[in-house]
């Protein structure tokens, strides 16, 4: 009886870590984009991805769209479902960001 309080014990206190440091994560990162300044480059869309965990409707979609940059590297960033159904491969346009946080995308050309 002692051991099965133990390791429950144990279990709860490595969720609770696991979630403290998924949280201080999150802040730090909130944080960091706040410190940097808006810039906006021109960019091609060259991948869109809708990702669920493991392949199951989640109720919490992520929308990530990668960009390729002038000098050819390529960024992600977590979009909204709006800008993800809005965008296509091979849009290029301008894209304003502030560190990792997307904040907007203007079209200059659509692939039909």
């Amino acid at each position: 009886m002692q051991i099965q309080i133990i390791v429950f014990l144990v279990v709860v206190a490595i969720v609770m870590i696991s979630i403290l440091i998924s949280i201080g994560n999150g802040l730090k990162e909130w944080s960091e984009n706040n410190d940097e300044s808006m810039t906006s480059n021109e960019v091609e869309v060259v991948k869109i991805k809708l990702m669920n965990r493991s392949g199951h409707v989640t109720v919490n979609p992520k929308y990530i769209i990668t960009f390729r940059f002038s000098n050819g590297d390529n960024k992600k960033f977590y979009a909204s479902k709006s800008e993800y159904n809005w965008l296509r491969v091979g849009d290029v346009g301008i894209l304003i960001s502030q560190g990792t946080r997307f904040i907007s995308f203007e079209k200059k050309s659509v692939v039909e």
